[in-house]
């Protein structure tokens, strides 16, 4: 079992996946199943998109403890719809500036861009909790020609960080996608 804030699963099941553009995974796959283990562990849950297809490609099984919805089912109509009233100016400057990133990465033809947030969610049981948006985009040439977005959501409830206090990164810096430390 991985420490808590291990961020080395997430990035080599991007290593393992994204040559293969995300399909296929077999979610009884020891890899699979060691990240699965981990995000429950540290309250987390994974997504992964291809944001010129805008399709979703891949939802961990923590969507239905967070969200309370299946991974084949989730969409995101549901990040949007679960948003606290009071996050959502915020959460669609985030969609406007991911769809900014995703653009000048495929015109760029490479690269990659970390982005991370934190905004309250609505849990299944009605209440809301804080959590750490982190995505991480980056350019692949194979198979698709496209931009893939790994979404990564951690409860930080136990943050400091109250309604009018947030946290907000732009960057190149790879190494600022680790696990919170607010």
């Amino acid at each position: 079992m991985k420490e808590i804030g291990q961020y080395e699963l997430f990035f080599e099941f991007i290593k393992t996946y994204s040559s293969q553009g995300f399909s296929g995974i077999d979610r009884r796959d020891p890899l699979i199943l060691a990240l699965e283990e981990m995000m429950d562990q540290n309250k987390q849950y994974l997504s992964v998109f291809d944001m010129l297809h805008m399709k979703t490609l891949f939802v961990s099984q923590g969507s239905i403890k967070f969200l309370g919805v299946k991974p084949e089912n989730l969409t995101a109509y549901h990040f949007k719809e679960a948003t606290h009233p009071d996050d959502l100016k915020r959460q669609e400057l985030g969609l406007v500036t991911m769809f900014k990133i995703a653009h000048e990465l495929f015109v760029a033809k490479k690269g990659e861009m970390v982005l991370s947030s934190n905004f309250r969610l609505r849990t299944p049981d009605g209440n809301y909790n804080n959590q750490l948006v982190q995505c991480y985009f980056f350019y692949s040439p194979d198979p698709n020609n496209t931009i893939y977005l790994i979404n990564i959501k951690t409860d930080i409830s136990w943050s400091n960080k109250n309604k009018h206090d947030f946290h907000y990164y732009l960057g190149k810096y790879v190494s600022n996608l680790r696990y919170p430390d607010v």
